[in-house]
Order: C-alpha cells, then sequence, then structure tokens
C-alpha cells in the first residue's frame, strides 16, 4: 500500500493531496438573510383555492402545497421556504443531486428536514411536503414545484 503523505512530498507534481492556501474571495451578499424582497404578505385565500391549476405533476404538487399552506395561514411562510428550496436546488451541486437520486428514503428526508430546521425555521407544511414528495420519488421537481406555487 502507498503512503499519499509520503508520495506526495516524494513527486512535487502530484495534484490532489496538496494544503490549500488559498483565500476564497466571497460575495458579502451571499452572508446576508434570505429575504423575498417586496413580497406581499399573504397567509391565506378565500376557500383556500390556488388562484390557477395545472395538470402536471408539477402544477398538482404545487395545487396541493398552496391548498394546504392556505389552510393553515402559512401561505407566506410556506413561500419563502419554497424559494429558499428552489435557490437551493439552483445553486447546491449537493442537494440538487439528493433530489435526483431516487434512493432517498425515510431516514434520508429525515436528516435532510433535520438540517433545513437547524438552518432556519422551516414551518411544519413545507417539511411535511418535502417527505411526501420524498415517498412519492418526487424531489426532483421541487424547484419546478417551487415556481409553480
Amino acid at each position: 500500500m502507498i503512503n499519499i503523505r509520503s508520495f506526495a512530498k516524494a513527486n512535487p507534481n502530484f495534484i490532489g493531496f496538496e494544503k490549500n492556501n488559498d483565500v476564497l474571495n466571497l460575495d458579502a451578499a451571499l452572508f446576508e438573510p434570505f429575504s423575498l424582497g417586496d413580497v406581499k404578505r399573504v397567509n391565506s385565500t378565500p376557500d383556500n383555492k390556488a388562484p390557477s391549476a395545472e395538470d402536471t405533476i408539477e402544477g398538482r404538487y404545487a395545487g396541493v402545497l398552496f391548498t394546504t399552506a392556505s389552510a393553515k395561514s402559512a401561505l407566506y411562510d410556506v413561500y419563502e421556504d419554497m424559494m429558499y428550496l428552489s435557490g437551493l436546488y439552483t445553486h447546491s451541486n449537493s442537494f440538487k443531486m439528493f433530489t435526483e437520486n431516487a434512493g432517498v428514503g425515510a431516514k434520508e428526508i429525515r436528516l435532510l428536514n433535520q438540517a433545513l430546521l437547524e438552518t432556519a425555521p422551516f414551518h411544519e407544511v413545507t417539511i411535511h411536503f418535502l417527505t411526501v414528495l420524498a415517498e412519492n420519488k418526487r424531489l426532483i421537481y421541487v424547484k419546478e414545484i417551487a415556481g409553480k406555487y
């Protein structure tokens, strides 16, 4: 068996196990609190009905999420959660790959929900919705559902 550290020291052109002293130059905006901007805060709608319906997988799930959130007077909170998840899907390759994994089970979704709750106060409707998406092997649609919500 080759000792990688010894090999790396003996071979200065070896790439893959070197110490990285580079300073990351990250935009300060990445560390600001998440905000939806000037979106009007609406917690429910009359009869808890979505303003439109779409007969696609994403549209049906978005409609059910909207109706449930409205019934719990949580439209804005769930919208905020879904926009966060949409951004996470767009900007985090590991989250995107997680949603595309058809083998995600109950344990993995519990761990995801726990990590999300440690990050921000996600609404219980959103957490339950993610569990349902995972159980139905529909996590891959989370970004599109968020957009239709």
